[in-house]
C-alpha cells in the first residue's frame, strides 16, 4: 500500500489482483515443499508477476480486471441517521440527516453506470449539505447537474456518497420566532414527551410516546405478510414499517430508587444504580399501537410513569414533613395560641419547599427514542433512474439486463432528544 512513506495503492480491488490472499490451499502446498504464499519460499512467483504486471495495466484503480459475474446485479442502498432535538413544547429546534449512498455493483466487463436522484422539493442542490463521493464520481457531471451520478464502479459493494440535510431548512427559526403558529416542517415517525413534578408529591415524571399515523397503515397490513429472515416483515415505499422502538429516560445520579415503573405497553428496565430507565416497545406491541392511531387524534399512544426516591442525604434533610410539636401555655392573652399555630405552618411551608427543590433537582431533563424505519426517509430523497450507459461500458454482452433493487432505511440511534 505505501512505498517510502508514499501512498500507491489503497483499493481494495486493486489489492486484491496485487496480493494473492492466502487459503487453505497455498497452506497446504507450502507444507509439502512446494511452492505456495510464503515469501521465504524464494524469489517472486510468476504468477504473482503476472498479477502485478496486469493490475498495472488496468486504467481503473479501484475496479478488477476481468471481472465476470453469473447473476448480474446492482443495488442501491440509502441509510439516513437522524439527529433532532425537541423543546418543552414539542417545537424542533435541531433537525438533521446524515446520509450514506451504499451501492453493490456485480456486473461482469465495466460498466459505466448513470443514478439519478429526486427531492420532493425540486433540485438536490439546495438540500444536499458537504457532498462526499467515491474516487469513481465524476465530479464535472455532478456539480453540472446536482443530483446526478456518472461512474464507473469498483467491483463489489461500496460506499458511493455521503451527505447532509437540514431538515428545517435555514430560516425555519427565524419564522418561528416571528408567528408561534408556523407549522413544523418535520413529519417524525415517532416522538417522546417529558413531564416532571406530577404526583401528589411532585416526584412522579412520565414519559410519553407518540407514532405518527401515516406510519400506522403499513405496520397493521406488513402484519399479515410471510415474515421474512429473523421474524420480520420488510418495509416499503408505499407502506413504511417502524420498527426497534426504545425509550431512553436519563436518572440523576443522586437518585437513590424508581418506585411504580409502569409502563401502559412494552417493558421498562431499571435497577438500583442505573444511569437510565430502558423502555423497549416490542414489534407486536408497536403493531398493535398503530393499529389504535385511527381512532387516536393526539397520537399519544403510550406512557411510561415513575416516582423517584432521593438520596439519602436529600431525603433525611427534606422528606420529613411533621413539624416538632411544642406545648403552648395560654398566658391569657388571645394571641398565644395563634402564634404558635402560625410558626408551625411556616415550619411545615418550608420543608415542603425544601423537599420540592431537592425533588426537583432529581427530575430527568431529557428523554431520547430510537427507532428503524423500512421504506423511508427523513429528507424525501429517492432513486428516480439507474441505467447503464451501453456505449461507455465494456465487456458487458449482448442483451445484459442487471437487476436492480433500492432499499431505504432511517434509523434514530437516540437521535431524537425531548427537553423538559
Amino acid at each position: 500500500m505505501c512505498d517510502g512513506g508514499n501512498i500507491a495503492t489503497t483499493e481494495p480491488n486493486a489489492l486484491r489482483d496485487l496480493v494473492e490472499a492466502p487459503s487453505w490451499m497455498t497452506k497446504l502446498l507450502g507444507g509439502v515443499g512446494l511452492p505456495g504464499s510464503s515469501p521465504s519460499l524464494g524469489p517472486a512467483r510468476p504468477s504473482a508477476a503476472k498479477s502485478l504486471s496486469s493490475s498495472s495495466a488496468v486504467a481503473i484503480p479501484w475496479r478488477r480486471a476481468n471481472v465476470r459475474h453469473t447473476s448480474n446485479e446492482m443495488y442501491v442502498d440509502i441509510l439516513e441517521t437522524l439527529h433532532v432535538t425537541l423543546s418543552p413544547s414539542g417545537r424542533p429546534l435541531v433537525a438533521s440527516a446524515h446520509g450514506t449512498l451504499a451501492f453493490t455493483c456485480k456486473v461482469s466487463g465495466i460498466p459505466d453506470l448513470f443514478l439519478k436522484l429526486a427531492a420532493p422539493g425540486g433540485s438536490l442542490a439546495s438540500l444536499i449539505q458537504l457532498p462526499v463521493f467515491h474516487p469513481c464520481v465524476r465530479l464535472a457531471h455532478w456539480r453540472s447537474r446536482p443530483g446526478e451520478f456518472s461512474f464507473v464502479p469498483p467491483d463489489g459493494r461500496f460506499l458511493l456518497a455521503g451527505y447532509e440535510v437540514d431538515l428545517l431548512g435555514a430560516d425555519y427559526l427565524e419564522r418561528a420566532l416571528a408567528n408561534p403558529n408556523t407549522p413544523s416542517p418535520l413529519q417524525l415517525p415517532a416522538s417522546v414527551e417529558l413531564r416532571t413534578g406530577l404526583g401528589a408529591g411532585g416526584a412522579e415524571f412520565e414519559a410519553r410516546l407518540l407514532l405518527n399515523a401515516k406510519f400506522a397503515g403499513g405496520t397493521r397490513e406488513a402484519s399479515f405478510a410471510k415474515p421474512a429472515l429473523g421474524g420480520r416483515t420488510g418495509g416499503t415505499s408505499a407502506h413504511p414499517v417502524v420498527e426497534d422502538v426504545v425509550v431512553r429516560v436519563p436518572i440523576a445520579p443522586g437518585v437513590r430508587n424508581l418506585t411504580e415503573v409502569r409502563a401502559s405497553r412494552g417493558e421498562a428496565h431499571y435497577a438500583p444504580g442505573d444511569a437510565v430507565v430502558e423502555w423497549r416497545i416490542a414489534g407486536k406491541d408497536t403493531a398493535a399501537l398503530s393499529g389504535g392511531l385511527h381512532s387516536s387524534a393526539s397520537g399519544v399512544v403510550a406512557t411510561l410513569r415513575c416516582g423517584l426516591v432521593g438520596g439519602l442525604e436529600e431525603e433525611g434533610e427534606t422528606s420529613g414533613l411533621e413539624v416538632r410539636s411544642e406545648t403552648w401555655e395560654y398566658d391569657g392573652e388571645e394571641g398565644g395560641t395563634y402564634q404558635a399555630e402560625k410558626e408551625k405552618e411556616g415550619k411545615k411551608e418550608e420543608q415542603n419547599s425544601k423537599r420540592a427543590r431537592a425533588i426537583q433537582t432529581l427530575m430527568p431533563t431529557s428523554a431520547t427514542v430510537s427507532f428503524q424505519v423500512k421504506g423511508w426517509l427523513a429528507s424525501g430523497i429517492k432513486v428516480e433512474k439507474l441505467v447503464i450507459d451501453t456505449q461507455r461500458s465494456k465487456g458487458l454482452g449482448a442483451g445484459v439486463q442487471p437487476y436492480k433493487g433500492v432499499k431505504y432505511i432511517t434509523v434514530s440511534k437516540e437521535g431524537v432528544e425531548a427537553r423538559a
